[in-house]
């Protein structure tokens, strides 16, 4: 018999793609703890709580591995990346509780399709990424596929105006989440990113008390 040689390995995922994935599965299955608890906390009070805790665990890495030092942000850095926590932590995921109340786990999933269009759209525009043409007809689609899902017509028993409410108030959610995202970006490229994520959770928490 013929030897067949040694056998070919497919090449890794790059760590992007798989961080990327990680993320969105880690995020679904957060969604699904959020909604039982949105049936007993109001939107504020749950993200909050979530916030504060995630804030708990960020800092006491931090300290671990650096020691009580500054933040190595500064100035403009310091400043975006904070205000991209009040936006994208603080109110953004406030708004995306309150959909999720009205609209439940099913069909916010649908609408969180728009995250990826609105990332792709604000990244051209902001920071100069190209889009391709077949990135313009997804956009197409999933915003075609989440009108059609997201408003069920001859449904029985479905608020239309409150199921409509929920919409918006996702699409709203799910747009300054990008926003928040693209504007820390440039942010990320010259920081580490534990120092990122921890500025950015205590500008949500700052924002969120100010809020109260």
């Amino acid at each position: 018999h013929a030897d067949p040689g040694p056998t070919r390995c497919p090449p890794p995922m790059p760590k992007g793609e798989l961080f990327a994935i990680l993320s969105a599965l880690a995020w679904a299955l957060g969604v699904i703890a959020f909604t039982r608890l949105g049936d007993r906390l109001p939107p504020l009070a749950l993200n909050l709580r979530k916030n504060l805790l995630v804030l708990a665990m960020l800092a006491p890495l931090v300290v671990l591995r650096d020691g009580f030092a500054w933040p190595p942000l500064a100035g403009a850095d310091l400043a975006i990346a904070l205000a991209s926590g009040v936006i994208g932590i603080g109110l953004a995921d406030t708004l995306y509780f309150r959909a999720l109340n009205r609209l439940g786990a099913g069909r916010m999933g649908i609408v969180g399709n728009f995250y990826s269009p609105f990332v792709l759209v604000l990244s051209f525009v902001f920071l100069g990424e190209r889009l391709s043409a077949l990135q313009g007809v997804g956009f197409l689609l999933v915003s075609t596929g989440v009108l059609v899902i997201g408003t069920p017509r001859g449904v029985s028993g479905i608020d239309h105006q409150a199921m409509r409410r929920g919409i918006a108030l996702g699409v709203l959610a799910v747009l300054l989440m990008a926003i928040a995202i693209v504007m820390v970006k440039r942010v990320l490229e010259r920081h580490d990113v534990l120092w990122v994520s921890t500025v950015r959770m205590a500008g949500g928490v700052a924002g969120m008390l100010m809020l109260l």
